[in-house]
């Protein structure tokens, strides 16, 4: 209708696309949040959703008529903005979209790349730097393209599909590539997205997600769902999405069970009035990212007063820790799946059989047809087998009674295949060890650990406690686990001791506990210590008002600030506080709450100043409408806001219960309760000023709003250095192989290269007059060890040959620098070329390394690490067969040493066997022997 009207002049065509109850405008006010998220629990549907708006923009942009002779600019609308601004990077989590609701499962191996990039965001980001009528903005997406681009926009446009570009493309911006602050923030780090209700925790190349908001359309029953994302992989398998009406994606992958989280007295959720909850908590530290959140609306049917989840991602240790109390209903089952059935249950010792599902009498997961339905329930569309909650599919069924520490590990068998260990602490009657289906019989199974808790009477109460444990996956393709002990002080409290000689002791709430370190007294909403031995070396924490170890304060005072909103600024997105607030607050969360809420509202602050908060936002109005009658005190608006019904499309979410309502001319009032039908039913307090026709906005805040703003603290506590006892410096000694001085730019070589040598030679010390009484290799790397000239070790020739090589080589009477260094408490590893000899008591982990992963012989082939044809790649004293360019391999290697030895002085000795020309003798007949290396080093060269 827009297009035709649009082309032959009918005004009331695009009147109705612009300003009806389903124009471009409504579902811009009522479908984009303040975050610009849309409104599906689904991101694929968000994604289809935004390209239908766009079917708006350019007709409206090109526009001229009586009405709109200047056209309608969508594209400076804040809310079109925030929708297109990078959707896709923001929730980005570990490389992958999270696939929560109605989303394809995500069970491969997806690795991180190193830059950022989504074809979607860069489509729109180029719409947005080309239409945008605001220099300010066109700035700011300019450098964004440029960021997204790596600074290569031509080949970037070159690979679009659309063909949008060709007639709309700008001149490429001339800035200099990068990211506002809060874009920043959010495409690299962790945030909450607070009206969808969305916490994204980032570290590295691990990742988790949870959301607390209310599951709308696309969604499932999973509110405070837990997905985490390690080692490449989606940890946490959520069963997934293809067609909808499937008996599989019906009854199982879209029910409760299904997902990792605590199923109460075994049914789904939303059964009653209410989804989604509070954020309670957020923090991103530097060794940890947490958040606490609550959803106790999800099971209102159930009497569930306290649902309630606190999930910290640990960076510096490598794990995640899952606190997940429940107070209600009469049984709790606290469940996490993985992918595929390779599940070593442990600390079980009675697991036992048992026959069928999870429902007596029934086992659906044997009679799953290839389409998805179940086989002999012919033509049923979105049936749920019975019982309908999910029970029924699980199979291959073991129980028993577990131990304080019981739990179970995965073997992923994907491209790259890893393991995953999940420790349970205790809080458990019976321990449940399962199988599942995928969601097609060509999918992946899945398998499931899930902790017990029963009482005869109403409300139980249940504090879960887990430790995800993504195991360590060397360069030789080991994995191994990085905690050594984990145990459970208190509830809410856990103590994890790590393989690396670290102690972590995670608080979620106000407690006294003994761990390791010492007696511990908290106060406050979170808190990480971290110990060495019996010694704190570092506190963490959020929102702490006291915190004591052995008696002995460590901090006292005020965590937490709090205010009341006096005046609310929709439009600027600003309150103004009864007082003012101090400190740098920028991007930590403000929390508003009031009594008359279902739920709190939660914000990132751009900008304090005195008593006004400044939120990051579009707006703080959640949406529009428009008066079409008048019940008593029910206004009925004939504009939908899909975030008043929940997934079963019957019940209210609750979300706007409490909510003021204004209209034109002052008008205003509170909202009671909501109902979603073919119109918007409102129950407010007092209808009485309003008309048919007013325009209508729900406002999230209001004046006498209390927030709260919880602050983060770190100390540290080094230990006390005595003038006897220096800190000795770390060693990091790194060698080239066949490398001469000219052939590196701080040397006058233009052809090559070298811009990270060049900048340490700049910033460090070169050394420009060397003599050597024997330029090769065993001979030079035989005098760096030892500190001795040839003609006194005696090792004065070239090894030759495999015999050689693996002869006796240097005299094993010599001293080498790691012998000097390891009585002085130094850790000491070698990576890379030996080429000193490796006959018994001459090998590196014999003459003083701790550890050792290199070659013993010259210039090895850089993929099938082969010397004349001999494998000859070793761990310690052992030959491995590892996958992967050299040079990378000991890199890795190296920086893996480094980081288990951080907090003890370290030696690492790094002989590179690059950039040694290619030996032929590597080569069997007829293979070309041409130089080695990964593809992005030759593009360097074009």
């Amino acid at each position: 209708a827009l297009a035709v009207g649009c082309a032959l002049d009918i005004p009331e065509y695009v009147r109705n696309a612009v300003e009806s109850p389903f124009s471009i405008r409504a579902m811009l006010a009522n479908n984009i949040d303040r975050d610009g998220r849309y409104y599906e629990s689904s991101l694929g549907y968000a994604i289809h959703a935004r390209g239908l708006y766009l079917t708006f923009a350019d007709p409206l942009f090109n526009l001229r008529s009586e009405e709109y002779p200047e056209g309608l600019n969508l594209y400076d609308d804040p809310k079109m903005q925030s929708a297109l601004l990078l959707p896709d990077l923001q929730v980005e989590l570990a490389g992958r979209r999270p696939n929560f609701g109605d989303s394809a499962p995500d069970f491969a191996y997806k690795p991180m790349t190193d830059h950022p990039f989504s074809s979607v965001d860069y489509g729109y980001l180029e719409r947005l730097y080309a239409m945008t009528s605001n220099p300010e903005r066109k700035k700011e997406y300019g450098q964004a393209l440029q960021y997204l681009a790596d600074g290569d926009i031509d080949s970037k446009r070159a690979a679009e599909k659309s063909d949008w570009l060709l007639w709309h493309a700008e001149e490429p911006p001339v800035v200099e590539g990068g990211l506002p602050d809060y874009l920043e923030s959010r495409v690299h780090r962790s945030w909450v997205a607070g009206m969808k209700g969305m916490a994204l925790l980032r570290s590295g190349d691990q990742a988790a997600f949870l959301r607390y908001g209310p599951s709308l359309t696309h969604g499932d029953p999973d509110d405070l769902a837990l997905l985490y994302y390690a080692n490449g992989y989606e940890l946490s398998y959520d069963i997934g999405y293809g067609l909808g009406s499937t008996h599989v994606h019906c009854g199982w992958a879209s029910s409760t069970v299904s997902h990792c989280l605590v199923t109460v007295d075994e049914n789904n959720q939303l059964g009653a009035e209410g989804s989604g909850g509070s954020l309670i908590a957020f923090a991103d530290l530097p060794s940890v990212q947490m958040v606490d959140a609550e959803s106790a609306p999800s099971y209102t049917g159930e009497g569930v007063e306290e649902y309630r989840r606190t999930v910290a991602l640990m960076s510096e240790g490598g794990y995640l820790i899952d606190v997940f109390r429940v107070r209600g209903g009469t049984q709790h089952d606290f469940g996490f799946g993985s992918i595929g059935t390779e599940l070593e249950p442990y600390g079980v010792p009675d697991l036992k059989d048992q026959e069928g599902s999870l429902t007596e009498g029934v086992n659906w997961a044997d009679k799953i047809g290839k389409d998805g339905d179940i086989i002999g329930y012919p033509n049923k569309p979105y049936w749920k087998p019975p019982p309908g909650n999910g029970y029924g599919f699980f199979f291959d069924v073991r129980s028993g009674s577990p131990e304080v520490d019981w739990g179970g590990t995965w073997s992923i068998d994907g491209k790259i295949p890893t393991q995953f260990r999940m420790h349970i602490l205790g809080e458990a009657d019976e321990a449940i060890y399962a199988s599942a289906p995928g969601l097609y019989p060509s999918k992946p199974l899945s398998s499931y650990v899930m902790a017990r808790r029963t009482a005869k009477v109403a409300p139980l109460e249940s504090v879960f406690m887990a430790v995800y444990e993504p195991f360590v996956r060397y360069a030789s393709g080991e994995v191994q686990p990085v905690i050594e002990k984990t145990r459970r002080l208190g509830p809410g409290a856990i103590e994890v001791i790590r393989k690396d000689g670290k102690t972590d002791v995670v608080l979620t709430e106000k407690c006294t506990v003994k761990t390791s370190f010492g007696n511990v007294k908290f106060e406050g909403d979170f808190a990480l210590l971290t110990g060495e031995g019996d010694r704190l070396v570092r506190a963490e924490s959020l929102g702490c008002n006291r915190l004591e170890v052995n008696g002995k304060s460590i901090f006292s005072g005020t965590g937490v600030l709090t205010a009341k909103v006096v005046e609310v600024d929709p439009v600027a997105c600003r309150v103004r506080l009864d007082h003012p607030v101090e400190g740098d607050l920028e991007n930590l969360i403000a929390i508003f709450s009031n009594p008359d809420y279902s739920r709190t509202t939660a914000y990132h602050i751009a900008n304090v100043s005195g008593e006004v908060l400044e939120l990051q936002a579009n707006s703080l109005v959640l949406g529009e409408g428009r008066v079409q009658s008048i019940e008593g005190n029910t206004l009925i608006s004939d504009v939908p806001h899909e975030y008043a019904r929940s997934v079963p499309r019957k019940d209210s979410t609750l979300f706007f219960d409490g909510k003021r309502l204004a209209g034109p001319s002052g008008k205003a009032t509170k909202i009671l309760s909501t109902d979603q039908g073919d119109t918007l039913r409102i129950e407010v307090e007092d209808a009485s000023d309003f008309e048919v026709g007013d325009s209508i906005e729900y406002v999230d805040l209001s004046v006498g709003d209390q927030v709260r703003i919880a602050l983060p603290q770190v100390l540290r506590f080094p230990q006390e250095k005595t003038s006897k006892t220096p800190k000795k410096p770390n060693i990091v000694l790194i060698t080239a192989d066949n490398l001469g001085y000219g052939d590196v730019g701080c040397y006058g070589n233009d052809q090559l290269k070298t811009p990270t040598i060049d900048r340490l030679a700049e910033q460090g010390v070169r050394l420009t007059d060397f003599y050597t009484a024997s330029p090769t290799c065993t001979v030079s790397r035989a005098c760096l060890l030892t500190g001795r000239y040839p003609q006194r070790h005696g090792l004065n020739i070239q090894l030759p040959g495999i015999e050689g090589n693996y002869g006796e080589g240097l005299s094993q009477s010599e001293t080498l620098l790691p012998e000097l260094l390891k009585p002085l408490g130094y850790a000491t590893g070698c990576f890379g070329k030996w080429n000193i000899g490796f006959a018994p008591g001459s090998r590196p982990t014999e003459r003083g390394f701790d550890e050792f992963f290199g070659h013993a012989s010259g210039n090895i082939d850089y993929y099938t690490h082969v010397y004349n044809l001999k494998p000859d790649l070793h761990r310690g004293t052992e030959t491995v067969e590892v996958e992967g360019y050299s040079t990378d391999l000991f890199a890795d290697e190296a920086i893996d040493f480094i980081k288990r030895h951080q907090d003890q002085p370290f030696f690492v000795y790094l002989p590179f066997n690059a950039p040694h020309f290619p030996n032929p003798k590597n080569k069997r007949p007829g293979e070309p022997c041409i130089w080695q290396a990964p593809e992005k080093a030759f593009e360097a060269y074009g």
